[in-house]
């Protein structure tokens, strides 16, 4: 159970745990080329797992929730080699990826 602080007050709330999780790779294959993530709905409290391969080397992967707002650099995130983050979205499509370099990956960890 995650507890939070909501408008002063603290409450509960209770995630459920899931029954099985699917891990995928999406690959940025020639840069400059945005990716829109599969299509794989995310249960309510569930967030997702995002994280650049640790062979992307000195190459670097952009996230946003658009394609044209993934070749703005104001409007997207940047993961280097390694890095990760974690998502509470409805469904991976909502991402599109784009990279410095081609033949650049993200792996997937989504909760289902």
């Amino acid at each position: 159970m995650a507890s939070f602080l909501t408008g002063g007050i603290q409450s509960a709330v209770t995630t459920l745990n899931q029954p099985q999780f699917r891990a995928l790779v999406a690959i940025v294959v020639t840069a400059g080329t945005p990716v829109q993530l599969p299509d794989i709905p995310i249960p309510d409290g569930v967030k997702i797992g995002i994280r650049a391969k640790v062979t992307n080397g000195n190459k670097r992967i952009f996230l946003a929730d658009s394609q044209a707002s993934v070749g703005l650099a104001n409007f997207r995130i940047e993961l280097r080699a390694g890095e990760a983050i974690a998502l509470a979205i409805t469904n991976t499509n909502l991402i599109w990826i784009d990279a410095s370099g081609n033949n650049t990956a993200i792996e997937i960890l989504v909760e289902a």
